[in-house]
């Protein structure tokens, strides 16, 4: 079970001081929606479910992920998981730092994902539309744009296989953090406390959902989760409010943040999940910033 994908660093310099009233990659995740349906879709009349084009568009294929209904990977669903992640690296009144990590084909995409950020500089960002300057991306320390403000040819994509080892167990003793909310749900609602049962399997959940869709899947397979134990817990639910300009309503994306010691003996696959989770985050809307996670070994 693999599936390939690049982390690609931006920064967007603030030509003057920004108050962010809202969490910064909300703001990130506007511009480039906003910013990429403008730039790549050629039937205005249509709805991306509708349209002739939702298999090959970078709008339709970044913020729609339209499913066939017969589809194998998830039956019955005509949305799939996006095929990209968030995850914060600095902010400030002056600039913004970010990672952008794309999964399978959406690498393609690169180019016009950079054009997005290109045509929003001038249309700048808060309430004030305060311009900027994109820089990046920058992938493995390289700027894949040249001096001359062209796009460089794209870099090899990594890849992460998943170990599917339940046999083999360690004792670890790690510092989970969760760097921004971790939003899962149980019977339908979402959760304000972490149980210990459920960290493993939010993580499978999602790394399957993506490998399903963009990778290279060897089938379901039962797991039995190892038992784990969380001390030293330091844990509460941070709201996080949203305005939706499609839904003209204010969302509530919050989840639960900060960080606990996980022990117990793990098999190797529960480690890889671990090593999932720092790539391509935890839990839900990860491609609005949530479910960023750091593992510090103990």
């Amino acid at each position: 079970m693999r599936i390939a994908y690049n982390q690609y660093r931006f920064v967007l310099n603030f030509e003057r001081e920004v108050n962010f009233e809202t969490f910064p990659l909300f703001i990130v995740r506007s511009i480039l929606g906003k910013e990429l349906r403008s730039l790549c879709c050629i039937s205005h009349q249509n709805q991306c479910d509708s349209c002739l084009y939702n298999q090959t568009c970078a709008y339709s294929w970044i913020f729609e992920t339209i499913l066939d209904k017969q589809n194998t990977s998830l039956p019955g669903r005509e949305r799939g998981i996006h095929p990209w992640a968030l995850q914060l690296i600095d902010s400030d009144e002056k600039h913004l730092d970010f990672i952008l990590t794309l999964c399978g084909k959406a690498n393609d995409y690169l180019p016009y994902i950079y054009a997005a950020f290109k045509r929003g500089e001038q249309k700048g960002i808060g309430k004030d539309r305060i311009p900027y300057i994109v820089e990046g991306p920058f992938c493995k320390g390289e700027n894949l744009i040249s001096d001359d403000g062209n796009y460089v040819a794209s870099v090899p994509l990594e890849e992460f296989e998943l170990n599917e080892d339940c046999n083999t167990k360690a004792e670890v003793r790690c510092k989970v953090n969760l760097v921004t909310p971790l939003r899962i749900t149980k019977d339908g609602k979402n959760c304000k406390r972490l149980e210990a049962g459920q960290f493993f399997p939010c993580i499978n959940r999602r790394i399957r959902a993506l490998v399903s869709l963009y990778g290279e899947s060897g089938g379901e397979k039962p797991y039995t989760f190892s038992e784990i134990t969380l001390s030293d817990i330091q844990l509460h639910y941070e709201k996080m409010n949203r305005w939706s300009a499609r839904q003209k309503t204010v969302q509530n994306l919050g989840g639960i943040q900060g960080s606990f010691i996980l022990d117990g003996q793990i098999s190797a696959f529960e480690e890889s999940l671990l090593d999932a989770a720092v790539l391509f985050g935890a839990g839900k809307l990860t491609n609005f910033g949530l479910g960023q996670v750091l593992i510090e070994k103990i």
